[in-house]
């Protein structure tokens, strides 16, 4: 019974290192540098990404279907709080812009907390959640280095 316990203990940990190691992701490649995202089926506007140290500039590139108003601001500043090696919080930066009452509530909120999923072909792929409250919205996302 004692060496069944040890056994299923040194198993359990190999395979929490294996999920922990086992993607092996370079995040750091996409700390710095400029990206774009494609219009997608959940994100159907296109922007492109300038990021140095904890900066981001979002510009929106491509709205195909219309989305945003006249009057929408397409290029927003935001900072970037690294949260560990794939994770990092967004929070509008009001000392960049003028925050619309939406920023200031995604600010006062927290942010957006992004966690990178995958990496693939020079693509990141991302898990956005924005915490309200007892309420959590999720939006799915990829990222592209731009060449």
């Amino acid at each position: 019974m004692k060496n069944m316990k040890k056994i299923i203990l040194l198993s359990i940990l190999t395979f929490s290192m294996l999920d922990t190691f086992g993607q092996n992701l370079p995040c750091s490649d996409f700390r710095d540098g400029t990206f774009y995202s494609p219009p997608s089926e959940s994100m159907p506007i296109g922007w492109d990404v300038i990021r140095e140290g904890n900066s981001q500039i979002e510009t929106v590139t491509d709205d195909p279907q219309k989305l945003l108003g006249e009057d929408f601001v397409k290029t927003q500043y935001q900072i970037i709080e690294w949260i560990d090696e794939c994770s990092y919080r967004l929070t509008y930066d009001d000392k960049k812009m003028n925050l619309t009452a939406y920023q200031k509530f995604l600010n006062d909120n927290g942010g957006t907390v992004n966690e990178i999923t995958k990496i693939e072909d020079g693509c990141f792929f991302y898990k956005s959640t924005l915490s309200i409250g007892d309420e959590i919205q999720t939006m799915e996302g990829k990222m592209c280095t731009k060449k």
